[in-house]
């Protein structure tokens, strides 16, 4: 299943909501991104009349909003390096809870390895 889901990310089949992150369509389905509180007031009101949605966003980079789009349709990540930072910060201000504690762990995971790697 989670596979499945994940095959729907930025897949144009059948989706209903476009996002454009950095000048990049990325497609979603209102059914499953709904999920997040977050996307769910997103998308009510004006935007819950229309049948196809596009929403500009800014202050993250497509690479961590796919990340952020996988975690809401499968409640699995993997991200490491530069990014988890920037993950937190998107996490926190979509009020994903779940993800922003698994993007706290991997930074506490990578300070502790970077500090080990200095002895």
């Amino acid at each position: 299943m989670t596979e499945h889901l994940r095959s729907l990310i930025n897949n144009k089949l059948m989706s209903d909501v476009t996002f454009i992150v950095e000048g990049a369509e990325i497609f979603a389905h209102k059914c499953i991104i709904i999920r997040s509180g977050y996307f769910r007031t997103l998308l009510s009101g004006e935007f819950a009349r229309r049948k196809t949605v596009q929403v500009e966003i800014s202050d993250v980079s497509r690479e961590v909003f796919l990340i952020l789009l996988e975690f809401v349709y499968t409640d699995c990540v993997g991200v490491s390096g530069s990014g988890v930072k920037e993950l937190f910060v998107a996490a926190h201000c979509c009020g994903i809870e779940s993800l922003k504690n698994n993007a706290r762990k991997n930074c506490w995971t990578q300070c502790a390895l970077t500090t080990l790697e200095k002895f």
